[in-house]
Formats: structure tokens, sequence, C-alpha cells
């Protein structure tokens, strides 16, 4: 998440796992850009969804 804030590249593709959660949105400004792929368990218990995030990031390709 923080490497797609700060490169700021619509064309790179990235996979994140199990990162969505409370503490990252209190802690980061993140701001995703590019292709995103969002993986993570329904019953992890620290790692949730991302959408959150995907609502508010201005860079996102798909």
């Amino acid at each position: 998440m923080l490497t797609s804030t700060q490169l700021r590249d619509r064309d790179v593709n990235f996979v994140l796992i199990s990162n969505g959660n409370d503490w990252v949105e209190d802690n980061f400004a993140i701001d995703l850009y590019g292709r995103v792929l969002s993986i993570y368990d329904v019953n992890d218990e620290i790692g949730q969804t991302c959408d959150s995030l995907f609502a508010k990031a201005t860079g996102l390709n798909h």
C-alpha cells in the first residue's frame, strides 16, 4: 500500500494480502494507485477488506 501510494503509477499491478484494517488507516495516509487486488481470509481477525481504502483511492486503474 505504501509503495502504491508513493509510486503513484496507474500502470503498476499490486496485490495486497490481509492488509486492510483500522490501524493502517489511522497510521498511514494511503492513496492507492494502479491495478490493485486485495486478498484476505474472512476468518482473519486482523487483516480485513480494503474496501474503505479503495473507496478513497484517487489513482486506481482497476
